[in-house]
């Protein structure tokens, strides 16, 4: 992705260009920036190259200079590679399980808000309702199977 600046009007022009785009100006003299397509085809194999806009990275860079892309080395230890990442618990775990427990206690907590979570149109909130709606159903109908034994 390398580029030729025009000296008569700073315009960027491709790095095979002999004659400006915009002005017509010759550009022998012009300087090339970036890396020219000829380095990048004779890049050594360890080199990094963008993964944006394929610019060699400069050794020990963490960003690409000319497109800004971050540069993500892979691992190539093993004890790194195998290791396995679980997902982070959802940020309302705690009120989740507190809903249950309420649920448990009073069931048409679980009814009332369980449907509202049910309708949510985030996957995870309409499964946490459908769970709450039956968790309160089985305990209203747990708790009045209760109620006519003992009284």
């Amino acid at each position: 992705m390398a580029y030729k600046v025009c000296e008569n009007c700073k315009e960027e022009n491709p790095e095979n260009a002999s004659v400006c785009s915009g002005c017509s100006h010759p550009l022998h003299n012009a300087k090339v920036f970036g890396t020219p397509m000829n380095e990048k085809q004779a890049a050594p194999p360890k080199a990094k190259i963008c993964s944006g806009c394929k610019e060699r990275l400069d050794p020990g860079a963490l960003q690409c200079k000319y497109c800004g892309q971050v540069a993500i080395s892979n691992p190539t230890d093993s004890r790194y590679s195998n290791r396995s990442y679980s997902a982070p618990a959802s940020d309302h775990s705690a009120a989740i399980i507190l809903l249950f427990i309420a649920t448990f206690f009073i069931p048409i907590v679980g009814l009332i808000v369980g449907g509202f979570y049910a309708l949510h149109d985030d996957p995870e909130k309409s499964r946490v309702g459908k769970g709450l709606v039956i968790f309160g159903l089985v305990m209203l109908v747990l708790g009045a199977i209760l109620w006519n034994i003992l009284f």
